[in-house]
């Protein structure tokens, strides 16, 4: 026997809609945590390493995302995916020179300490601006944090509106 439930909104008995339904049945949840990051600089170009500050947070639902410490933080447990894209580069933003490295990773924070969760390697081929990019699924503990960190090498950016550096995030669930 089937049944039906027609609604338009789903709420939390506090009156946040945590759910609605559009009438082309698209479910939408204005509440969930997603975040995108992007870095620039002031002016001019160069090389970025180690943890990445970025500067700029052009959505950020819930405020998840702490743009004073430039990480991630659970709001909830659960799982969640993050993506990264940057192009590898030397200190001052030009070309890596072939034979060099660039690794970039999504560290966690957990039991007190900061953990590579996952790193992208590559060994450059050829002078080049090389795609230093991932996704990564994880499982967060409430205030769990994630951040990105340029181990090895530098990656690009500059003052254009092109988004060079760009890091995102959003709870799966």
């Amino acid at each position: 026997m089937a049944s039906e439930l027609g609604v338009q909104t789903i709420q939390h008995t506090n009156g946040t809609d945590a759910m609605t339904i559009d009438t082309g049945g698209r479910i939408l949840q204005p509440t969930k945590p997603i975040f995108r990051v992007v870095k620039r600089a002031s002016s001019g170009s160069g090389g970025v390493s180690g943890d990445i500050t970025f500067n700029e947070a052009p959505i950020n639902v819930g405020s998840h995302w702490d743009t004073s410490n430039h990480y991630f933080v659970a709001p909830i447990a659960g799982h969640y995916q993050f993506s990264f894209v940057g192009f590898g580069s030397d200190s001052d933003g030009t070309q890596r020179t072939s034979g060099s490295i660039v690794a970039v990773g999504l560290f966690k924070y957990t039991g007190g300490a900061w953990v590579d969760e996952t790193e992208m390697y590559q060994k450059v081929q050829a002078d080049n601006w090389v795609n230093s990019s991932f996704t990564h699924i994880t499982h967060l503990a409430v205030n769990e944090r994630v951040k990105i960190n340029v181990r090895i090498g530098y990656v690009y950016y500059d003052d254009s509106t092109r988004d060079y550096i760009v890091f995102s995030g959003h709870l799966i669930g």
